[in-house]
């Protein structure tokens, strides 16, 4: 999908953390035929931090369990190997990232894009999105669409200027000023980072086009036409909610987006007002 000499800059450039071993074992597990829940339990318990990591977030009161998750095997029968899977990339990655250098606080950054997943998640259901596309798809495109950013961030002192930049000013997206001061952008670094860490050639192909409209206008494959809209829904909500603003494809691909979805204007509303009574929670 890559030209390989764009593939070859970018490993030799950035900061691109190997797949753990546990998590290729994870993913192999996970991606069985016919998954041993037993035997994912036992593969993820044998790492105490990120058994503990999982827990935690299994237990927060975003996925509202009742009863409280006690063990790895519990977590998998009632999120699903494919959402454990998930959140142990995640977990993983964070700690791949530990201790690096970089320009923008690494905390926070992790904290957004929980955020994201968690409020893809939280669209998924609301529209009942699961009839096109998997909910842990869209959990894991929510993590996962913004970590070129985080390479970025260790590679570029300046890039806080750049994302502040973005921020401040709606008609410019962040992929066409690293375009413009870089030469790459942090879709095609996320996209690497994402392949080097096994992400499904579905999430891949999000994460490399997320910032594309064309992409969404013209693929066929409705799973992924619907996941996309639904990154772009989450990335508006959470910037309506920062600046009460939208970003710069608002006016061109709203109506489409919500028609695609089942939603209104007044659903829109009512999405920021819930992610911001979350995020500030």
């Amino acid at each position: 999908m890559l030209d390989h000499g764009v593939v070859e800059h970018i490993v030799n450039h950035f900061f691109i953390p190997p797949r753990p071993d546990i998590l290729m074992a994870i993913q192999e597990a996970c991606r069985a035929e016919d998954p041993d829940i037993d035997h994912l339990a036992t593969l993820v318990s044998r790492d105490i931090t990120l058994s503990a990591a999982v827990l935690k977030l299994l237990n927060s009161p975003f996925f509202g369990f009742r009863s409280k998750i006690e063990n790895i095997k519990q977590a998998a029968m009632m999120l699903g190997t494919s959402g454990i899977e998930s959140i142990a990339t995640a977990v993983l990655l964070k700690r791949a990232f530990a201790g690096q250098r970089a320009c923008i606080p690494m905390d926070r950054f992790w904290e957004e894009s929980q955020q994201s997943a968690d409020l893809m998640y939280a669209i998924g259901q609301q529209f009942q999105l699961e009839r096109y596309v998997p909910l842990d798809r869209l959990y894991t495109l929510g993590l996962f669409f913004n970590t070129g950013s985080a390479a970025f961030a260790i590679r570029f002192d300046d890039y806080h200027e750049l994302i502040a930049q973005a921020d401040q000013d709606n008609s410019i997206s962040l992929i066409e000023l690293e375009e413009q001061h870089y030469k790459t952008d942090h879709a095609t670094v996320g996209y690497i980072l994402g392949r080097t860490w096994g992400l499904t050639n579905e999430v891949l192909e999000l994460i490399l086009e997320h910032h594309s409209k064309r992409f969404f206008t013209h693929t066929s494959d409705i799973a992924q036409r619907v996941a996309w809209a639904a990154l772009w829904l989450t990335r508006n909500v959470k910037r309506y909610v920062r600046h009460r603003d939208f970003l710069s494809d608002y006016d061109a691909l709203h109506n489409s987006i919500f028609e695609l979805l089942g939603m209104t204007e007044s659903d829109f509303i009512d999405l920021a007002e819930d992610a911001e009574q979350h995020f500030s929670a």
